[in-house]
């Protein structure tokens, strides 16, 4: 989209491409909405989507072909999104509410130890339980600090 001007459907101010995982998106100078042309939210996300569905109709037109829109939910997130095109356009922030905090795997500690009772809690077991706490904790912070940093919210 990025050789045509592109006006955002929230706040009709311009959008600009920027890269973002791998894909141009455009984004609202404004408002700072996310618009995602068919199949770049998939390949931005690198996981699979929940499905969409639709709730009703949509006051904002598509900003590639101008139609109105229908409103829909993806999982937690409300998202306007065009039957015509299958663009998708996100509030601001919203978008990053989909995506996976890391591409990679979190690495898990090993050690061999013998349970110490029976019902006990093996070292294993409490590791998991703290790196699953870790990985909320950095969820929210990385989700909101680096991907917002990226999107410049």
């Amino acid at each position: 989209m990025s050789d045509k001007i592109v006006t955002c459907p929230g706040c009709s101010a311009r959008m600009a491409p920027r890269p973002y995982r791998g894909v141009e998106i455009d984004q609202c100078v404004g408002c700072r909405g996310v618009w995602f042309d068919t199949g770049e939210l998939a390949r931005a996300a690198r996981a699979t989507l929940p499905p969409f569905v639709r709730t009703g109709a949509s006051t904002r037109r598509c900003p590639t072909c101008a139609v109105p829109m229908v409103v829909g939910r993806l999982g937690p997130v409300e998202v306007d999104a065009c039957g015509t095109c299958r663009g998708a356009y996100f509030d601001a922030g919203e978008a990053l509410r989909l995506m996976p905090v890391s591409d990679a795997p979190v690495a898990r500690p090993t050690r061999d130890a013998a349970p110490t009772a029976p019902g006990a809690a093996t070292y294993e077991e409490r590791a998991a339980a703290r790196d699953r706490r870790t990985t909320a904790k950095i969820a929210t912070t990385a989700a909101d600090g680096v991907l917002r940093a990226i999107l410049g919210l």
